[in-house]
Order: C-alpha cells, then structure tokens, then sequence
C-alpha cells in the first residue's frame, strides 16, 4: 500500500471502521469529507484497486456501507455482493443494448 496518497483518501479511510458491525455508510463519509457521494464511491473503488486496501461493503439493513474487512466471512460476503450487483449490471446492460433506438414512444407509462 503506498503512502502517497492524496489527502481526501486519507480522510476517507480514518472514517472506515473495521469490520462490517462498524460499517459507515457512503452519506456519512461523504458529509465529513465535504465530497459528493459518487466521489467516494470513486475513490474507495480505487483505494480498492489501485492501492490494495481491504475495504468491504455491505448493504444488509443493519450494517450498511464501507468497512475495513477483518475475517474471511466479511471477505465472502464482499465478495459475493460485489460480484451479484455485477451480474445485475451486466443483465441491465444485455436488455438496453438489444432495445431499439428511441423505442420508448410506444410503451405505456
């Protein structure tokens, strides 16, 4: 992991708890680090990606956001929620690339 890291990923990873029972959601860190909520999602992706941190997330309702990952169960399960909002990623992107263009005049709202 580097140490030069600019200093609003720095911010965001004091805030990070560690484990998922001490989660802090994308709107909490967002408000104390004065950035927009896309902003942070940006940024833990690539303190993720790039620099190799251990970050989890979770969106169950009780312990919902970013948090330092601390046993293989937090690993499994990051790793599969990642994995399943992928897949519905892909699903979305396979239906609106095989819509015709403009195709939305004729459907009922």
């Amino acid at each position: 992991m580097s140490n030069v890291l600019p200093e609003s990923y720095k911010q965001i990873l004091s805030l990070i708890g560690q484990g998922k029972e001490n989660a802090k959601t994308v709107s909490y860190i967002s408000k104390l680090v004065g950035l927009p909520s896309t902003s942070v999602r940006e940024i833990v992706s690539e303190l993720v990606v790039k620099y190799g941190y251990g970050i989890g997330t979770s969106n169950t309702r009780y312990s919902s956001g970013y948090y330092f990952i601390s046993n293989e169960r937090e690993k499994e399960e990051t790793t599969r929620n990642l994995r399943s909002r992928a897949m519905k990623i892909l699903q979305r992107a396979s239906v609106i690339s095989s819509l015709p263009p403009g195709g939305q005049e004729d459907m009922e709202f």
